[in-house]
């Protein structure tokens, strides 16, 4: 069975307003196993990607993280997010999908699911610097 905990990111201040939260990541912990067959389904139903620097394909919706060592992917501990090249709307609704077909195959795998929390400022400035675009230039134009 999935068990889920909530957690903010980093720097999140406690007192913030809830409604202005997004899911940022999801962080998947547990028997490797349960984790790789995870992946295999979710790799049906959406475009997934092991990610590293070297490799900036845009052609996914989603990616992951893992630590590999001598060519071995350890799936044990993987952090999974959204391809942040598509729109701010894209990523809220796909994070708050995943989280919802996540909830309805609790019952099919054994895991444990991190839901990290962000402040919605963040990630539009997040998006901002990917886009080139100066915030405090567009903050005098306002």
């Amino acid at each position: 069975m999935i068990t889920f905990k909530k957690h903010l990111a980093y720097g999140v201040n406690e007192n913030i307003s809830k409604d202005l939260l997004y899911i940022k990541t999801f962080k998947l912990s547990g028997d490797e196993k349960e984790i790789s067959k995870f992946l295999d389904n979710f790799s049906k139903i959406k475009k997934l990607y092991q990610f590293n620097i070297t490799d900036r394909n845009s052609d996914y919706d989603y990616f992951f993280w893992c630590n590999v060592e001598k060519d071995k992917k350890d799936l044990s501990y993987i952090t999974l997010e959204y391809n942040y090249n598509h729109s701010i709307v894209s990523i809220i609704s796909e994070m708050v999908w995943l989280l919802w077909w996540l909830k309805g195959c609790k019952k099919s795998f054994n895991f444990n699911v991190d839901v990290m929390y962000d402040d919605i400022h963040n990630l539009v400035n997040e998006v901002d610097e990917r886009l080139g675009v100066d915030t405090n230039l567009l903050k005098n134009l306002g």
